[in-house]
């Protein structure tokens, strides 16, 4: 009798489970809305090079504002380190995990998510190990790829954790940056990769300070384990060895064509090789005919087509030597534009600037042939250096290299103009333009580095330069007792070395490169219809203002030289009897202390009004 009913309960929970599974069947989830019919992505290689392929020419995205966690060169291929983080079951991240005492890690398949454009995501959960401030949570992730071209890699991964205090109103951001680094000199890949992090608030809470503190702290001590483990795992590589001067410059030197290679690549055309083959079919005709008798009007040295279609064939020989000739004034005159600053070692000491102009790729054309005659000019703290002239071309290949003269002040802007070359007499053309500001790239970006051209012509064609840039001191230490000397001499005041702390502190605080150093800050506040209360920084090439109030901050900085004017104004009673300090910026610069100025004039000069304090 027990296995009597034992069979019919059987059968009665089987009817359940095919009534329950045909009714979710037949119900669609939100989830499979959202998600392409696609087979589950088991192998994690060929989904990204499925990505790849339908992958769109994009810029890399900016770093989240909360700051970077992680800035490090790997010996490693930008391939081979995406599949080492984020491949399926991958042992670093079950490491980690058991380093951090994260516990119930459940990783779910890559899948193809549709919406404005089709990539990657998976989701992740696991159970956070407790804090001092924190106890144990539930934490879910979502990481999808941004761009996946087979050499650069970007994940944004979002992270919700409901349970912590607040957490419904926010959720932590980490974007993944891998993208190729410099080239070595034993020809292995690298890899540099950069993890910066942000929060996404839903709602306005008054706790936003708090909770951004509680992050950044979490977030730091994480990451350092990250570090830490990544170290054991990948070698990692010092900015110095990777952007090694010698070895690329070097390797650009190997590479340059002679001008007898470039002589054979444009004269190589229709327009000579027909000259050529004229000018030799007509001087076998002549040995092969006999003299002809003087008739009509000519006379003893003088012989005349005898015929119209000898006149014609005449003009065809004339004009085709005119264009042979024509362009070889052209190519002699490109030849030597290089002029006397291209080549030229830097002399003195000081601040040496070395450019390496490596190629050029969708360069436009003003002319109707579709090709152009680019050369670049460099402009740098009013020095001029100009690259060599490429030869009918869009897709020019420079291997330059330019040398600046030591310079006593530092410089911050390098201006890249590429020109059309036309003659020693015409306008040149512009082909577009750029600006380098040596504060927003740090040493190993500079080194190799795509810049964008602006400009009507450059913008509709999306024209690209190759460079690589070293900006070094010759002085080393002695610079910067050298340039507050020279400053004391100039303000009657002396002025004291700051700590290397204080250092530092600037330079993360503003993200500067090392070679930047703090002169002076002092406390001051802005003048709105609220005053706000913060730091004036000044150094050798910048003007900073740094405010935090309430967990609101407010930072920006901008070039000495994008300073048009400045005011002192008398102390007033508005002003709380302190003198006030009016800066106006000139047209065009300093666009990133837009949200720190007060008004702005027609002209479009800013107006960033701060009010200086005892």
């Amino acid at each position: 009798m027990v296995s009597h009913l034992e069979k019919i309960f059987n059968k009665n929970d089987q009817g359940l489970k095919t009534e329950d599974s045909s009714e979710l069947s037949s119900t669609p989830s939100d989830y499979e809305d959202c998600v392409e019919e696609h087979p589950p992505s088991h192998n994690f290689e060929e989904a990204i090079k499925m990505m790849q392929s339908r992958e769109n020419e994009g810029d890399m995205p900016e770093n989240l504002q909360g700051g970077i966690l992680l800035d490090q060169l790997y010996q490693v291929s930008p391939c081979d380190l995406n599949t080492f983080l984020f491949a399926p079951d991958s042992q670093f991240r079950k490491d980690l995990a058991e380093l951090q005492g994260t516990k119930d890690v459940q990783e779910g398949p890559w899948e193809w998510k549709s919406g404005e454009m089709t990539c990657l995501t998976r989701a992740v959960s696991y159970m956070k190990a407790a804090t001092k401030l924190v106890k144990a949570v539930k934490a879910t992730e979502q990481q999808t790829y941004l761009k996946a071209n087979g050499q650069e890699f970007a994940i944004l991964v979002t992270v919700s954790t409901p349970d912590v205090p607040y957490g419904n109103t926010f959720n932590v951001q980490l974007l993944y940056k891998i993208i190729p680094g410099p080239e070595l000199s034993s020809g292995e890949d690298s890899s540099h990769l950069i993890i910066s992090w942000g929060i996404d608030f839903h709602q306005s809470t008054m706790m936003r300070g708090m909770i951004e503190g509680g992050a950044r702290q979490g977030l730091k001590e994480s990451f350092e384990q990250f570090a830490n483990l990544l170290a054991q795992n990948l070698k990692i590589l010092d900015s110095k060895d990777a952007s090694d001067k010698d070895h690329m410059l070097a390797t650009l030197q190997t590479e340059q064509q002679s001008d007898w290679e470039l002589a054979s690549e444009y004269f190589w055309n229709f327009t000579v090789v027909s000259a050529g083959f004229m000018i030799l079919y007509v001087i076998v005709h002549i040995l092969l005919c006999e003299p002809s008798k003087r008739q009509g009007l000519e006379f003893y040295g003088l012989d005349l087509p005898d015929s119209f279609g000898e006149l014609i064939s005449c003009g065809i020989l004339v004009i085709q030597l005119e264009q042979v000739f024509n362009m070889v004034g052209h190519f002699v005159r490109a030849r030597l534009r290089k002029g006397s600053d291209h080549g030229v070692k830097a002399q003195g000491d000081g601040w040496v600037l070395t450019v390496a102009l490596v190629e050029g790729v969708n360069l436009a054309s003003s002319e109707m042939t579709g090709l152009s005659d680019p050369y670049v000019v460099f402009t740098c703290n009013g020095k001029t250096r100009t690259s060599s002239v490429q030869l009918q071309t869009c897709d020019p290949q420079w291997h330059d290299i330019l040398e600046f003269d030591a310079m006593e002040e530092p410089p911050s802007v390098l201006d890249v103009e590429v020109f059309d070359f036309d003659g020693p007499f015409d306008q040149a053309t512009s082909l577009g333009h750029a600006e380098i500001n040596f504060l927003k790239h740090t040493s190993t970006e500079l080194a190799d580095m795509w810049v964008s051209l602006e400009g009507k012509l450059a913008q509709s064609a999306q024209s690209k330069v190759h460079l690589r840039i070293f900006l070094e001191n010759n002085n080393g230490v002695e610079t910067i007792k050298e340039y507050l000397t020279k400053m004391e001499k100039e303000v009657g005041k002396k002025l004291n070395l700051r700590s290397p702390h204080r250092n530092s502190t600037f330079q993360k605080l503003f993200a500067l490169p090392p070679e930047e150093f703090l002169i002076k800050d002092f406390t001051c506040y802005l003048k709105r219809k609220m005053p706000l209360q913060g730091r004036l920084f000044i150094s050798a090439r910048i003007v900073g203002f740094y405010a935090n109030l309430f967990g609101n901050k407010t930072k920006f900085f901008f070039l000495w030289e994008d300073i048009e004017d400045i005011q002192i104004l008398p102390p007033s009673l508005a002003t709380v009897g302190s003198p006030l300090l009016v800066i106006i910026l000139r047209k065009g610069r300093g666009l990133d202390a837009r949200h720190g100025a007060k008004s702005q004039d027609e002209e479009g000069q800013l107006w960033p009004c701060g009010e200086q304090g005892r």
